[in-house]
């Protein structure tokens, strides 16, 4: 849980200074063409350097996947709730019906299934997010390199 906190901070953070960095950036040319600042501060100059700041906060969130690794988790997180939700339902259901009921092979066996099919809900999430996971990851990779290739030639 504190991972998660902290992954969603992490990301709003990010995201927040990319949008304050490149918003005071576009800004800067037109606070100087409002001549409230002296002509020896050239704020014009500043919206570069604010953006490249911003551009740094979007590049990290980017390549790193912070915010999408905390959207896909949330997602997930949702994905499992609802899977563990229906098997509760599913369980209380089937032990309504057997109040008073012996319990037989046949209704172990039901109940046991249905404990499978939770498992193997939970198994399919957890190994779909990992491949997602993992495009993503040798996605920015590759971005990486293709950068780094282009900047040399």
């Amino acid at each position: 849980v504190v991972n998660s906190k902290t992954k969603k901070r992490t990301s709003k953070a990010l995201r927040f200074l990319t949008i304050v960095f490149i918003g005071y950036g576009t800004m800067c040319p037109l606070l100087e063409s409002t001549g409230i600042f002296s002509e020896t501060f050239e704020i014009s100059r500043w919206g570069y350097v604010a953006f490249a700041i911003g551009g740094v906060f979007l590049g990290y969130d980017n390549f790193f996947g912070v915010s999408s690794v905390w959207i896909r988790y949330t997602l997930a997180n949702m994905e499992i709730n609802k899977l563990r939700d229906n098997f509760e339902f599913d369980w209380q259901a089937k032990i309504g019906l057997m109040s008073g009921e012996e319990l037989t092979e046949e209704k172990t066996l039901e109940g046991i299934g249905l404990l499978k099919n939770f498992m193997s809900g939970v198994q399919d999430i957890v190994i779909t997010e990992t491949e997602n996971w993992a495009k993503e990851f040798e996605n920015s990779l590759m971005e990486l390199s293709r950068s780094t290739a282009s900047g040399k030639g």
